[in-house]
């Protein structure tokens, strides 16, 4: 996904070097710490989760990846190295994390589900950069972000806790993450929010276009009603003032990115060809990441970052659709 300027190693070559480890050391003693909030996320990351890399080499990948990604974001002078460094790792850690889930096993899950979640975390912190940062070393951030297949990565997460639940609920992504791995898929009974009307008002994208096919209005309509949902769920978490409550953060994130995993293939494909109802939608999603966006250095991807860059690929007449005061 991410292309460096190195040349590519399979992840069943790979070495690791004295780099390497200074990395892994970083991550230990700094990053992991950057993750959570909650001191026993902290430890999970910073113990269980390496251990487990160990035995995964896939997700030792990931872990390198998401601490050359930290370096490049706290160090103050040249940052060239960090980003091919993460960009490196993260080729790897895909690779192997997609061969990984060919051939599942019960074993591998808790390996599988922290491996999805950091390369959600590099990609959802790559994105968010500046694309003179990278000194051109590696991929554009705006065309990455454009490409919508880090939404890909997003639905994976749920995949695997779906088809693994049995399992993850039983070791130790059980005792970290508790009955999140289930509560994240429950925000039907949210009672309306004030913005119910507005987000309604997208259906007249194509209510009225006769040149959009019924499957393809349906396909529309049912990502606009869990963007309701989604929407109704962040605004009772903002009355409820719940991320300061649960001190992780880790359902509320979870959440606000459940539209994206409960997105289906052919709308995801919507997205990727730059389909501009699609991209609308994509547009007033990413109103909900403001409310998560300066909780960790990771997640500093805002609405106002999203928008100007879909608005590169959308045509003026769609604009208006922008606003939904």
């Amino acid at each position: 996904m991410i292309q460096s300027d190195t040349s590519r190693t399979t992840h069943e070559k790979s070495l690791f070097s004295l780099q390497d480890m200074s990395l892994l050391h970083h991550f230990t003693t700094s990053t992991s710490l950057t993750l959570s909030r909650d001191p026993s996320f902290q430890k999970f990351w910073q113990i269980t989760v390496v251990q487990l890399g160990f035995t995964e080499r896939y997700l030792l990948h990931g872990i390198l990846s998401v601490s050359a990604l930290h370096l490049a974001h706290i160090s103050q002078g040249d940052t060239r190295s960090y980003f091919s460094d993460a960009a490196k790792h993260h080729d790897i850690a895909l690779s192997g994390f997609q061969e990984a889930l060919q051939e599942l096993d019960p074993k591998r899950y808790d390996a599988l589900f922290a491996s999805a979640i950091l390369l959600f975390d590099f990609v959802f912190a790559y994105i968010a950069g500046d694309p003179l940062e990278s000194k051109r070393s590696v991929s554009d951030p705006i065309e990455l972000f454009l490409s919508f297949h880090w939404v890909r990565i997003v639905r994976g997460i749920r995949t695997i806790r779906k088809s693994g639940l049995i399992w993850l609920i039983s070791g130790p992504m059980k005792q970290i993450f508790g009955d999140t791995l289930t509560r994240v898929d429950m925000y039907e009974e949210d009672p309306p929010s004030p913005y119910d009307s507005s987000l309604e008002r997208l259906k007249e994208m194509w209510q009225t276009d006769d040149t959009v096919t019924e499957e393809r209005k349906e396909m529309y309509s049912d990502a606009l009603e869990t963007l309701i949902k989604a929407y109704r769920r962040s605004f009772q978490r903002q009355k409820g003032d719940s991320i300061r409550r649960h001190g992780s953060g880790v359902l509320e994130f979870a959440q606000t990115c459940r539209w994206l995993s409960d997105l289906p293939d052919s709308f995801v494909q919507l997205l990727e060809q730059h389909d501009q109802p699609a991209l609308i939608l994509m547009c007033h999603y990413t109103k909900l990441l403001d409310n998560i966006s300066l909780s960790f250095w990771w997640t500093h991807l805002n609405s106002q970052t999203c928008i100007s860059r879909i608005r590169r690929v959308l045509d003026t007449r769609w604009h208006k659709w922008l606003s939904i005061e």
